[in-house]
């Protein structure tokens, strides 16, 4: 993800959208919900906690690649030393934003992606954030054109390694573009309305999806302390069940971004992401517990990757505010999380 797009996207998200009898949580009219598997795992920018990460409960660990060119990075060194830490691999696979709406391209990037999975990928998320356009190329947003890419990637991917696992992009939760879609980004329901309608869930093992903008634990519903209170994107739930039902109950979720923001002992979270500035270490790592609970008793969650273990970076773009191992070496969050996958 391009982190400095939470607050953007979600700043302008002025779509009011209430939470309809579908997306409380019920399941779609005649689907029966069934008890699948769940696994938890973090997004890595370093080996240094993998494991720490098996240690609280983590069987996987997440990086993000971007392949601006036809070639493929040589994954074998992260690959070797993620699974001899016990954790399987998950990559975040994008390719030139330039090209992604190219459906020539998409046969490119599917080579890509299988040879990643003939390196023992054990799960390949196809693109980030394929709704807005600045991830997928100014004006050239298409849902119908990223089922394509799909099609394209799973055909690759599972004839490459049928084990590894093909991931739907996650989306940016946003009401930024009206309850619809134009060639410059869609919100993240219509986009989701129209992959299930072009029958996309045939082409992955689970639908992704992004939670990086709560300010409220995963069990409040409604009321967050900001302008737009109303749209799903500020809550757990809200996001969960607009994915969830978008295939009625068919397809399960993978969050492959998870995560609360803190600047508790960084320093003052930027303006884009004032949001935050109440958030607490505390919060974060009871949030997170509560998060991992709500996701493995649900039967809708099938991956959680929770944004982030380690980064660093500290910018009006705070990656190290979502970390959970921070950089002074405390890791509040490993407790709650180790109560909670013992159990």
């Amino acid at each position: 993800m391009s982190h400095k797009s939470v607050a953007a996207v979600l700043a302008v998200a002025v779509a009011v959208i209430g939470l309809t009898p579908a997306q409380s949580g019920l399941a779609a009219p005649g689907v029966q919900q069934r008890r699948i598997p769940f696994e938890l795992g973090g997004h890595i920018k370093s080996l240094d906690h993998l494991g720490a990460m098996r240690d609280i409960g983590m069987t996987w660990a997440k990086i993000q690649i971007v392949m601006p060119d036809d070639s493929v990075p040589d994954l074998s060194a992260t690959i070797e030393a993620v699974h001899a830490a016990g954790l399987k691999l998950l990559v975040g696979a994008v390719g030139n934003r330039d090209r992604a709406a190219d459906r020539a391209y998409h046969r490119i990037f599917a080579r890509q992606l299988a040879a990643l999975a003939r390196q023992r990928v054990d799960a390949i998320e196809v693109w980030n954030e394929p709704n807005l356009d600045r991830e997928y190329g100014y004006g050239k947003v298409d849902p119908a054109n990223y089922t394509n890419m799909l099609r394209e990637a799973h055909r690759a991917i599972k004839a490459a390694r049928r084990s590894t696992l093909v991931i739907g992009g996650g989306l940016a939760p946003t009401g930024a573009f009206g309850g619809g879609c134009t060639a410059n980004g869609c919100d993240d329901n219509y986009f989701l309305a129209r992959l299930s309608r072009l029958g996309a869930a045939r082409y992955m093992d689970c639908m992704g999806a992004h939670h990086n903008a709560g300010m409220i634990g995963p069990d409040q519903t409604d009321n967050a302390p900001v302008g737009n209170p109303d749209h799903h994107s500020w809550y757990f739930w809200g996001t969960l069940n607009v994915t969830h039902n978008a295939f009625r109950g068919r397809l399960p979720v993978c969050w492959t971004e998870l995560g609360y923001v803190t600047g508790e002992g960084i320093g003052a979270l930027p303006s884009g992401f004032s949001w935050g500035n109440a958030t607490t270490l505390d919060d974060q790592a009871r949030w997170l517990a509560r998060a991992v609970e709500l996701s493995r008793d649900s039967r809708k969650v099938r991956l959680m990757i929770i944004w982030n273990i380690d980064s660093r970076q500290w910018d009006e773009d705070p990656q190290a505010g979502y970390s959970i191992f921070r950089p002074n070496g405390e890791c509040r969050a490993c407790e709650t999380l180790r109560a909670i996958m013992s159990r």
